[in-house]
Order: structure tokens, then C-alpha cells, then sequence
């Protein structure tokens, strides 16, 4: 029996939160493989390519997290791990000397040039089952999840949760 047949039945929105789950394995497996990312891991190259894409100035430890969604030690210890194959160094503020920097170094450009025409052949040829429209539904769709779990809290769940069987037992 496939996947899909013994899925049936199973509200979507699990099969949904699953399938994330499944989709993000499957690329970090795959990226992760010497021959797609070379040297780096999935983490090591997103945390690349969030430094360079949306900070116009070194970005501390923490920033670099929050922009990636992650915690202030998985950021440090990618950071160190790049720092050792040289693709960025990491400095103290001048202001404080707490705070440790990320400063991409010429080699992380150099990479992402040598690899931006395999990168968007990776990311085409894996979006090419999708038409225009449903890129831009699932991108809307994925921003406003992001955005909803970046606002979620264990309290907030266990309230949903007593609201619920209080509904359920209002209804029962």
C-alpha cells in the first residue's frame, strides 16, 4: 500500500505538518550529500545564505538566530564550524565585548557565485511540478505558518487544548 492510500482519512492539517517534516528531511538528506552543497551542510549553507541575504552589517550570534529561527548555539557552533573551513570569522563587538559577530569572508562569496546557477536549477527543477499560482499560494501559505509559529508558546497550546474539550463537552 502507498503513502498516500494509508493516509486517507487523516485530516490534512496532520498530513500537512507531516509532510513539512518529510520534505524538510528529504532536502537536508540530500543536501547534505557530497554531491549537491560539496564541503558544507544544509545548516552551514542556510546559515551562509542568510548572512549574506538580509544583514548589510556582521550580524551578532544572536540576530543570526533569530533570522534563522534557531537557537544562540546551534548558530555558534555552525559559525565555529565555518570559521574552521573559512568561509566566515567571527570577531567581538567593538561597543561589547559579549557580543560575538559573523562576518562573512571572501571565500563564502566566492562559493555562492561558483554555485548560483546550480542552486536555482535545484530549486526549479524541484518547484517545476508546481504551477505559477500554487509558488505563490504555498509561499504565502509558508510566511503566515512561520509567522503563526513564531507566535506560539507551550501556554498557548495547553489553552487551545482546554478550550477545546471545553467546546467538546459543551457539544457532547
Amino acid at each position: 500500500m502507498e503513502r498516500r492510500e494509508k493516509l486517507e482519512g487523516v485530516d490534512p492539517r496532520l498530513r500537512l505538518f507531516g509532510g513539512l517534516f518529510l520534505l524538510t528531511t528529504r532536502l537536508e538528506t540530500m543536501g547534505n550529500g557530497p554531491d549537491y552543497l560539496g564541503e558544507l551542510t544544509t545548516k552551514q549553507w542556510f546559515l551562509m545564505l542568510n548572512l549574506l541575504q538580509f544583514f548589510d552589517r556582521p550580524p551578532s550570534i544572536g540576530e543570526l538566530a533569530g533570522q534563522m529561527g534557531t537557537s544562540h548555539q546551534n548558530v555558534k557552533a555552525i559559525a565555529v564550524n565555518l570559521e574552521k573551513k573559512g568561509f566566515v570569522r567571527l570577531t567581538r563587538d567593538e561597543k561589547d565585548a559579549r557580543v560575538l559577530r559573523v562576518c562573512p569572508d571572501e571565500k563564502c562569496g566566492i562559493y555562492f557565485q561558483g554555485r548560483a546557477a546550480e542552486d536555482q536549477a535545484f530549486v526549479w527543477m524541484l518547484t517545476d511540478v508546481l504551477t505559477p499560482e500554487e509558488i505563490e499560494t504555498l509561499d504565502h501559505c509558508l510566511f503566515r505558518l512561520a509567522d503563526q509559529a513564531n507566535r506560539m508558546s507551550p501556554a498557548m497550546i495547553e489553552q487551545w487544548v482546554q478550550a477545546d474539550e471545553q467546546r467538546e463537552e459543551n457539544n457532547g
